[in-house]
């Protein structure tokens, strides 16, 4: 019996601004920081991207 296995992701050792969660706010926060030029990295709990806004 095969098991699926996720791989652990890789993060930067540092960036100046962590956003957690990748909903409308924090995706719209992460790039309009990015657009600033400031290092941000945004992570989310789930490992996928779509539209799953559970707010409409």
């Amino acid at each position: 019996m095969r098991t699926n296995r996720l791989s652990a992701p890789t993060f930067p050792k540092r960036t100046d601004v962590l956003v957690v969660g990748a909903g409308p706010m924090g995706a719209i926060l992460g790039a309009y920081l990015a657009g600033q030029g400031i290092d941000v990295t945004v992570i989310d709990k789930r490992c996928r991207v779509g539209p799953t806004a559970r707010w409409l």
